[in-house]
């Protein structure tokens, strides 16, 4: 536990992510930590129809964006930003965690109204058809 808690994942998420999050709605459900592979992480937060799921895999860091009904529907926050800016950033290069976490504060709740209006299923539906219209940017 002592090396879960020294963990950089761990204190973003502790310093940064659980504030902001906690101060919009979202209910914290779930940590992994596996020292044995990798030191790969997960953390799951719940509010509404959808989860946010932070994952450290490999040393390469991700936010998504889930369905509470459907663990499989899952956006990725970059990709999200991507279609939300209605422009072809290429925003999904890695990123390391402190980079997604100010990226989440910044764009949560336009995402959040995306999300409300066209569920995880359609938003990630109209994320992908964005993303195959600009693929070679990709």
């Amino acid at each position: 536990m002592t090396q879960q808690k020294r963990d950089p994942f761990f204190q973003v998420l502790e310093n940064r992510l659980c504030p902001f999050l906690f101060e919009r709605g979202y209910k914290l459900i779930g940590t992994e930590f596996c020292s044995s592979s990798f030191g790969n992480c997960l953390a799951y937060f719940e509010k509404s129809a959808w989860i946010i799921r932070i994952v450290r895999d490999r040393d390469q860091h991700f936010i998504e964006f889930c369905s509470s009904v459907d663990c499989d529907i899952c956006v990725d926050l970059s990709r999200v930003i991507d279609y939300a800016s209605d422009s072809p950033l290429k925003v999904s290069m890695q990123f390391d965690l402190e980079v997604l976490t100010t990226l989440l504060i910044e764009w949560l709740e336009k995402i959040e109204v995306l999300l409300s209006e066209q569920g995880v299923s359609g938003l990630a539906d109209n994320v992908w058809a964005f993303v195959s219209q600009h693929a070679p940017l990709y």
